[in-house]
């Protein structure tokens, strides 16, 4: 009967960061940072959103990485 009041679930995906619109039926990839949640865009597919959480998890890692680099040697 639930699945009647809520309508039929959308297919789960593997990749981290990533989940479906339900009006949409788009991919959408997000990542969290310093608490915060951003919005990485949506995709036409898991794949597409994935790379694009893949993109932004390095270079959030990178500039994290050189900060505390920067603030280790002054």
């Amino acid at each position: 009967m639930t699945a009647l009041l809520y309508g039929p679930r959308l297919p789960a995906c593997s990749y981290l960061g990533v989940t479906r619109d339900k009006r949409t039926r788009r991919w959408e990839a997000k990542i969290w940072d310093c608490g915060r949640q951003t919005w990485l865009g949506a995709f036409g597919s898991s794949h597409e959103a994935a790379r694009a959480y893949d993109k932004a998890r390095l270079w959030l890692h990178y500039h994290s990485v050189l900060v505390h680099l920067l603030t280790a040697c002054s």
